[in-house]
Parts: C-alpha cells; structure tokens; sequence
C-alpha cells in the first residue's frame, strides 16, 4: 500500500469514524450489552452537536489566523483565543465528546470505555507531535501557553 494512502488515513477524524464504526458494531454483535432509550438517544444527538459546535468554532479560529488545520503541518499562527484559552485540543476533545454521544445514539452506552482509548490514541499520534513542532516555532510563547492551558479541559 502507498505511503501516501497510509498517511492521510492516519487523520483523526479516521480514527474518530474507526471507534465509531467499532462501537456500533459491537452493539450489533453483542445486543445483550446494548440498550436504548429516548432520553439517552437524545442526550446522544445533544452531545455530538455539542462536539460539531465546539469543532465549527475552533474551525472559524484556524481560518481567523490564517493557520492551517490539518494535522502534521507546520502551523503559522499559534491560537491562544476562543476555546484555546481552556483547551489546547479543543477539537479532540470535540472528537471525544462526539464519540461518547454516538455511544449513546448507537445504543451502546458501555461504549464509553471506546472514549479514553480514543484519547490515548490521539495522544500518543497525533499530540505529542504537534506539541513538539509547537515547542519548536513558538519557543517561550508555547511554554508559558502550556503552562496555563490544561491539554484536554
């Protein structure tokens, strides 16, 4: 398989659809461990609209200062403002809410357990990366950025 094919698979939103598609199919496998109810399919959609929200505003920031979105490009802007005062991944953790209200629409509510995995995932992908070339062209500015900005929430 190409390189090339290899890497723009390996996006979060990929890995988001992967754990989603893992979570939907297991409820199918195993129905025993699968439940539904209006009010938990309802705070499903809610929490996933929720994640789509937080994900659309920190998209319109990214535009704001020109920078770019896509995972393992080197940014031009460093963003500090709008969600990125609370969360320096406010977009995986836009994933991550969206997965655990999908856990919900799915009827699979022990797909839960699918969200810290997903976490560890971004982590260890994608984070640790980006955090490095960060460090690396805004120096002090990123450091002291960090310091007060908690990575998840």
């Amino acid at each position: 398989m190409d390189s090339g094919f290899l890497k723009w698979i390996d996006l979060p939103p990929v890995w988001l659809a992967a754990m989603m598609a893992a979570v939907w199919m297991f409820a199918r496998l195993v129905p025993a461990m699968s439940f539904s109810h209006p009010a938990l399919t309802a705070a499903g959609w809610a929490l996933m609209a929720a994640g789509a929200a937080l994900m659309t505003v920190c998209a319109y920031w990214f535009r704001r200062r020109k920078t770019s979105i896509v995972p393992r490009q080197t940014p031009e802007a460093m963003l500090t403002e709008g969600p990125y005062r609370f969360s320096r991944n406010p977009i995986y953790l836009a994933d991550a809410i969206i997965l655990a209200g999908w856990t919900f629409v799915a009827g699979a509510p022990f797909g839960l357990l699918s969200v810290p995995l997903f976490v560890w995932i971004i982590n260890r992908r994608f984070i640790a990366g980006e955090e490095a070339v960060m460090a690396e062209k805004f120096g002090a500015d990123y450091a002291a950025w960090q310091q007060r900005t908690r990575r998840w929430i």
